[in-house]
């Protein structure tokens, strides 16, 4: 069975909004007292995604693996919003449409964990935060 495998050690909040105020309710904050996780913890995120995640059939007759780096919002009710990629400067390949299909997977994925995430935490109050989730795929042999 193909399976993508899912790299969770690798998670960290990113880069906007460094001197946000903690009262300004749109800001996305990069440093937190607290990390945003998921609520069942990292293995309970990494079973989620192996049993969510579905390989793109284009992708397995292509032999296309790869890492996706899908980047999102955490809000502050657990919610996951503004979700996309974040491409790797002078990489190769991401025009192609197999490796487009992971992306879009992995895109598709990261949003049905809406609401099961536990905000980050400054001084003490829930805070938006941006959330990087690097997604290994990899086809079995």
């Amino acid at each position: 069975m193909l399976r993508a495998l899912f790299v969770i050690l690798a998670l960290w909040g990113a880069t906007t909004d460094v001197n946000a105020q903690e009262d300004e309710k749109d800001s996305i904050y990069s440093v937190v007292d607290e990390i945003a996780k998921f609520k069942k913890g990292d293995e309970a995120l990494q079973k989620f995604l192996s049993e969510n995640i579905h390989y793109p059939k284009i992708a397995q007759e292509r032999g296309v693996q790869g890492r996706v780096f899908v980047i999102f919002v955490i809000e502050r009710n657990g919610a996951v919003s503004d979700v996309g990629i974040k491409r790797l400067q002078n990489a190769q390949g991401y025009e192609d449409e197999a490796w487009k299909a992971l992306e879009e997977e992995g895109i598709r994925c990261v949003k049905s964990t809406s609401k099961k995430w536990k905000p980050a935490k400054s001084n003490g109050k829930k805070v938006r935060c941006r959330y990087i989730l690097p997604i290994l795929y990899r086809l079995n042999k």
